[in-house]
């Protein structure tokens, strides 16, 4: 729990800097995944931040101050399809590296991106959630009678847990850091297995092999029924999602009972909306502490959510905010008091004349 522990951010101009932190496996972002295309030597870590603002695409990076002054800055390069909401999900303190114990290690980002990011709701790449037809009422998993090697019968009274993969980053780690956005390619996956689900020539079924190849079977389009979102919009918890696999809707056939794709127009097959029911561990501050619920549990309101009356993240540390309320209404009151005794006092002054 101690790599979520890190100090609040200060501003340099239209940034914020973490000090005494880092990014999570550190090795994806080295020297060639700078703007530059290479490690840079600077004095400071605003010396660094001027290299990113003069070198687009850019949106955040990392300082590293050596005692020999070899200091180390890392502009990152922003990739297409690449993370939309900063890094703050991959923030840690610095102490997570050995190799980080005598230097001064620094992350910045532009404040674009709002911190603490409020999106729990959202629905993230390898989120676990249940998905569960509408008209049927019943969810994607295994067949009972042939379990993991049926091939139809996807929707049943047996949930299981799955997860999207972003098909570009379907094998890296910085997958599970994206939020799904309306329109993604995706591949349907059962967490911690190759279970995904494939076109066998109009049948969706399950299949034992993940493959990113592009217009492979497996993977597919989703997109929320909100008309009100339009492609590229962040999805969440909130919204009711169907599919596409090459243009075509998928939908539940009842005469068949199977998942199939249609060349049938949406507003004629009810049966392609699924409500999706996240099953995902959150934060939340009660009592100066951070404590954690499920995200099912909470009031949800588009990307938001609360619980207890209280804003949940997905930092386990809740970014440190957990009694920072309270601080700061105590110094209010105490202020507060102290005017109140000053006028006290002034009236008590004036009545003795």
């Amino acid at each position: 729990m101690s790599q979520y522990i890190f100090g609040q951010p200060y501003t340099y101009k239209d940034w914020y800097i973490f000090p005494d932190t880092t990014l999570d496996n550190l090795k994806l972002d080295d020297c060639p995944s700078s703007v530059t295309g290479k490690c840079e030597n600077v004095k400071t870590v605003e010396e660094c931040i001027q290299i990113c603002h003069d070198n687009q695409p850019c949106f955040a990076g990392y300082f590293i101050e050596t005692p020999d002054r070899k200091n180390i800055c890392v502009p990152i390069r922003k990739i297409s399809g690449g993370p939309s909401i900063g890094p703050y999900y991959r923030l840690r303190n610095q102490n997570i590296y050995p190799e980080l114990k005598n230097v001064k290690s620094s992350v910045f980002t532009s404040q674009i991106y709002k911190f603490p990011p409020d999106r729990a709701n959202n629905i993230f790449y390898t989120d676990n959630f249940v998905l569960t037809n509408i008209s049927t009422n019943k969810s994607i998993g295994f067949s009972k009678d042939e379990g993991q090697n049926s091939i139809g019968d996807i929707l049943t009274d047996n949930p299981i847990y799955i997860q999207f993969f972003f098909y570009f980053f379907a094998r890296t780690y910085t997958s599970r850091y994206l939020i799904v956005k309306n329109g993604d390619e995706i591949i349907i996956n059962v967490p911690n297995t190759a279970y995904t689900l494939k076109d066998y020539n109009k049948l969706i079924s399950w299949n034992m092999n993940i493959s990113t190849v592009e217009n492979s079977q497996n993977i597919f389009q989703v997109f929320s029924a909100d008309i009100n979102k339009k492609l590229g919009d962040f999805l969440d918890y909130q919204d009711i999602l169907y599919l596409k696999r090459n243009g075509n809707f998928v939908i539940y056939d009842h005469n068949l009972e199977i998942l199939r794709p249609t060349t049938d127009n949406l507003s004629e097959n009810t049966d392609a909306y699924f409500k999706p029911t996240p099953k995902v561990q959150i934060y939340y501050c009660e009592q100066n502490e951070c404590k954690t619920a499920i995200l099912e549990e909470t009031d949800m309101y588009q990307e938001k959510a609360t619980y207890k009356g209280s804003r949940v993240s997905r930092n386990p540390s809740c970014w440190g905010t957990c009694g920072k309320r309270s601080k700061s209404r105590k110094r209010w009151w105490i202020w507060v008091l102290s005017v109140i005794a000053i006028i006290i006092l002034v009236v008590f002054l004036f009545s003795k004349r």
